[in-house]
């Protein structure tokens, strides 16, 4: 059973929530919740099609899903600050950044946009970010060399990794005889 989801996996997920019968854009936000300590649930209502649920678990997944875990009785204060921030907003955009494990959500609330990011490569994390690309609030607030997750900070990509997209078939197979990670990695 597949435990991750690859870069292509999020290429197909985005392009399935952005296009076609299973799109998202213009999805009205309603509550969200953290029903794990990294996985968080976003309740949406689709035009035409009704309520759904997007799941995120950080590190790992994406995905739409009718089938939902139980909610904690007392929210958690992530949840919560997205509530007060994205509830009720729209869903304009949603992509992935340069071919990676990255899926960002664009949204409009009140004439305020924000972006939530989700890291789907370990240890992954979920953040809010306002209009400049600034943290508004992440999910864990961690420090890694060179990059700081922490709200006030402007938030930076993880260093790129070769995309198979624009690469050369010898540019590959480099990468493959220099690691010894699995191909998700």
């Amino acid at each position: 059973m597949k435990k991750e989801m690859t870069s292509a996996d999020v290429a197909a997920l985005v392009l399935e929530l952005s296009t076609g019968e299973n799109s998202i854009i213009d999805a009205k936000i309603g509550k969200i919740y953290q029903p794990a300590p990294e996985e968080l649930r976003i309740n949406i209502f689709v035009y035409d099609k009704g309520r759904d649920n997007l799941i995120i678990e950080a590190g790992k997944r994406a995905h739409l899903s009718e089938h939902i875990r139980p909610s904690p009785k007392i929210p958690q204060g992530f949840p919560m600050l997205l509530r007060k921030h994205i509830m009720g907003g729209r869903i304009t955009y949603i992509k992935q950044y340069d071919f990676d494990r990255i899926i960002e959500i664009g949204l409009v609330r009140g004439g305020i946009d924000t972006i939530l990011v989700a890291e789907l490569f370990s240890p992954g994390n979920i953040v809010l970010l306002d209009a400049e690309r600034k943290i508004i609030l992440p999910m864990k607030p961690v420090t890694f060399k060179g990059r700081r997750i922490r709200s006030g900070e402007v938030y930076q990509y993880p260093e790129a990794q070769i995309s198979p997209v624009d690469a050369q078939g010898q540019d590959i197979r480099e990468a493959f005889a220099q690691s010894d990670s699995d191909v998700v990695r």
